[in-house]
């Protein structure tokens, strides 16, 4: 995924991350964020709009507080005895402002049917074959359906799907995380405590600074024209994609040092994948001026598609670089781990496409499908 950005622009983002992590460092009034974002912006020369800017950063700040609400909502109903299934089938009613129910099931079936795009698509990536193993439910399928709650568990899956595919295709740019990060700004700073801070949350109303400050950099750098893939992104979506990619090193660090289990790193990607997904939702449904235009399934789909584990992918491999070699080796062990998981979860679902096939076990052997040949 990470051949989406060019060298030289990735180079370029993590200078101007880095350069903007450094300030803060350094910033006297670290408490007001929105102050120090647009006197960021106003310093930078390479961008044309900076008025725009600032409102994009504001909204994308926005984006990520409300994946934040989402997914403390979702952790509260579970410790509640609340199935996920049950979660979202209340939250989409809130969402659509209770709309009918024919009208939460086009929604549902269109996310279903994006994820599924979006799906086969990351697993064409990571194997370099076209493969059509995830698979819509049939028309006749759905209007057979008189249950809501069988499709959105049908969401919950495809959801559980991307989030092991996601997963692996960020984790490959994590393989770099012992190099050395050549960038002069942090030479008098061991560790920034920031991100620090960041790094050692976990499940709790999050101080989202580290998050905050990313997303600034990652805007600066489209802005001044060094991510071209992120041009025609909406300001929500490349959020979404930010905490995606630094949601992984977070849960990669406590897994590495061993204070939560696998299955319980697993599951909360999948937690906050589901938080994200009823983000970009609520944004689309309530028609936020700066998603209006997008349908849910694109949005979708560009959030957890190739063009978001790129862009996830790089900055979290560059929060684990900052970090040093030594707490980059704890996330690279603790991220490794979730892939191997990921990729056994994968198998059986490729393995299940492939049962009809003839001299299943030689074939699915040498298949580009097969996880264990990436």
């Amino acid at each position: 995924m990470s051949d989406l950005i060019p060298p030289q622009g990735r180079k370029n983002t993590e200078q101007i991350i880095s350069e903007i992590l450094v300030n803060y460092q350094e910033y006297r009034d670290r408490d007001n964020i929105q102050h120090f974002c647009k006197d960021v912006i106003e310093k930078r020369q390479g961008i044309k709009d900076k008025t725009k800017t600032l409102s994009d950063i504001n909204n994308a700040l926005d984006t990520i507080d409300l994946i934040d609400s989402y997914h403390q909502s979702l952790i509260s109903a579970q410790e509640q005895g609340k199935s996920k299934v049950n979660w979202l089938e209340s939250t989409l009613e809130e969402i659509t402002d209770r709309e009918s129910v024919i009208k939460r099931g086009e929604i549902v079936q269109e996310i279903q049917e994006a994820l599924v795009l979006t799906n086969n698509q990351q697993l064409a990536s990571l194997s370099g074959e076209p493969t059509g193993v995830y698979t819509p439910l049939k028309e006749i399928e759905v209007e057979g359906i008189n249950n809501p709650r069988v499709m959105e568990q049908q969401v919950l899956d495809d959801i559980q799907n991307n989030t092991m595919l996601s997963s692996i295709s960020m984790a490959q740019q994590f393989d770099t995380l012992l190099d050395p990060l050549n960038i002069d700004y942090f030479n008098n700073f061991s560790f920034l405590d920031v991100a620090d801070n960041y790094l050692n949350q976990y499940l709790e109303p999050l101080d989202n600074t580290f998050k905050q400050l990313v997303t600034l950099g990652t805007v600066v750098a489209k802005e001044e024209g060094h991510l071209g893939i992120l041009e025609e992104v909406d300001i929500a979506e490349i959020a979404a994609m930010i905490d995606m990619g630094l949601t992984l090193p977070q849960i990669g660090y406590k897994l590495g040092k061993g204070e939560i289990t696998l299955i319980e790193a697993v599951e909360d990607l999948y937690d906050r994948e589901v938080a994200a997904t009823c983000t970009l939702v609520s944004l689309n449904t309530k028609a936020v001026s700066w998603l209006s235009g997008t349908s849910i399934g694109a949005t979708v789909g560009t959030v957890f598609g190739p063009i978001g584990t790129a862009v996830g992918g790089m900055v979290g491999s560059f929060t684990g670089k900052i970090a040093g070699k030594q707490i980059g080796q704890t996330i690279a062990t603790g991220i490794k781990k979730v892939v191997n998981f990921g990729k056994e979860a994968v198998t059986k679902t490729v393995k299940k496409a492939w049962a009809g096939a003839k001299s299943f076990g030689r074939a699915f052997a040498k298949s580009k499908l097969n996880p264990l040949n990436w």
